[in-house]
């Protein structure tokens, strides 16, 4: 798949310069910096299992999420995984 960028002559000058730096091509520096994007947005550690806590894990995530439910910070699990689904293109 190939995407055509269009920049500004100053926004080229600047990763010519961040490519150049890093000994790199400037396809092959935005690829990089694509792939480093990606690898970092979509990695998320795997929540550890109940018998895999102490205790003091257990209840402290307890704590955090009746915290987070009397601040108001949910959503409807119907948006949520709306929004995960839309967010990588799952059908």
């Amino acid at each position: 798949m190939t995407y055509t960028l269009a920049m500004s002559p100053a926004d080229e000058a600047l990763i010519e310069r961040y490519a150049a730096r890093e000994n790199l091509s400037v396809p092959d520096f935005i690829r990089r910096t694509v792939m480093d994007a990606i690898k970092r947005r979509a990695h998320v550690p795997r929540p550890k299992a109940r018998d895999e806590m102490t205790d003091e894990e257990f209840y402290a995530m307890i704590d955090r999420s009746m915290e987070d439910a009397r601040c108001g910070r949910v959503a409807p699990a119907e948006e949520v995984f709306a929004e995960l689904e839309k967010e990588f293109a799952v059908e």
